[in-house]
């Protein structure tokens, strides 16, 4: 059994020679013989040998002992494939190369795996990998992030000391009677984008004086110092800033060249993705801070009225970045409300 028309590489050289194959019928041994002068070029037993799936329609690649390898035209694979016998996943490797049906099919199925390791992997990577995270590298990340945010988003607050120093005692008071309150602190600050709080990492709570003035209680203070306190409970944010990390390293590996301007456009898609997790997140600490607010008195209202007081000033959120990435108001109140006891008679609820 001869083929001719092959191109062969020593495995030291980029530069092929042409060549033809002989398959001896006796000892199934292979010989590559010179397609100029007939001379013997390699020669190896059957079971050496390893047959490859080529790309597109190309013809397989016959790969030899020592790192030698065959390309052969296509017109010889059946041929190749009765000699060789190669696995499965190399014949089905072949036959997706040329049919539209199952290139699509192992597309579609690649993309969801992707995508399921995107909405599944990451989160439950950050989530084991935050509770591993040093306190000491949280309280770094927080001060750089709090030196930078004071550098371009917050000016000193200008509450007075004793208010502000109130609003520490009276929910810390509320903290002592709920045995799963972490260690945190309460920094104010006056902001130049409106009212917000957030939690950083290592227990840090920041509160903007418009979002004190903008409440229509301290109860309402409380009960979102209460949801920032599930945040910091639930370490959202390292796991927050491990899963964007983790989804922009992945995207911008994909894109190929991290260096370039299309790494910028790989951040983008993890953002969009990162907002799908904040929306978690905030579902979380919803339920931390309504189990808070039952089991300290503080009362479920006072998260439900701070919500649509926010949704009423400030519509979708589309504006406020303390509400930009939570779950639409209405449906936030209704878990809270399904979360409480129902009222008993006589309740002045």
């Amino acid at each position: 059994m001869n083929f001719g028309g092959v191109t062969w590489y020593d495995g030291r050289s980029p530069i092929g020679r042409g060549a033809m194959i002989e398959v001896d019928p006796q000892t199934a041994a292979l010989r590559v013989m010179s397609a100029e002068d007939g001379c013997l070029l390699a020669e190896h037993p059957r079971s050496a040998l390893r047959l490859e799936a080529p790309m597109g329609d190309d013809g397989w690649l016959l790969r030899l002992p020592g790192g030698e390898v065959c390309e052969c035209p296509p017109e010889h694979d059946e041929a190749l494939v009765r000699l060789l016998r190669p696995g499965a996943g190399a014949r089905f490797s072949r036959r997706a190369e040329r049919s539209l049906r199952i290139a699509l099919v192992c597309l579609v199925a690649a993309a969801a795996l992707v995508a399921g390791f995107f909405r599944f992997g990451v989160p439950v990577i950050a989530s084991l990998a935050a509770e591993r995270i040093p306190l000491e590298m949280e309280e770094r990340l927080s001060s750089e992030a709090m030196r930078v945010l004071d550098d371009w988003v917050f000016e000193p607050s200008e509450m007075s000391a004793g208010e502000q120093a109130g609003i520490r005692e009276e929910f810390a008071e509320l903290a002592a009677g709920f045995p799963d309150a972490p260690p945190y602190r309460i920094e104010f600050r006056r902001s130049r984008v409106g009212p917000n709080a957030f939690a950083l990492p290592a227990g840090l709570i920041i509160m903007t004086d418009e979002l004190v003035e903008l409440a229509e209680d301290r109860r309402q203070v409380h009960g979102v110092l209460a949801h920032e306190l599930g945040h910091i409970h639930h370490r959202h944010g390292m796991r927050g800033l491990l899963q964007t990390a983790g989804n922009t390293v992945v995207f911008t590996v994909f894109l190929g060249d991290v260096s370039s301007s299309l790494a910028l456009a790989g951040a983008l898609p993890a953002m969009l993705i990162e907002t799908g997790h904040s929306r978690r997140f905030e579902r979380e600490a919803d339920a931390y801070a309504t189990e808070f607010a039952l089991r300290t008195g503080l009362g479920e209202e006072a998260l439900i009225g701070m919500l649509e007081l926010l949704a009423r000033e400030y519509g979708d959120g589309s504006e406020l970045a303390w509400i930009s990435t939570h779950p639409p108001t209405p449906e936030r109140a209704e878990l809270i409300r399904r979360a409480a006891p129902p009222p008993t008679r006589g309740d002045a609820r």
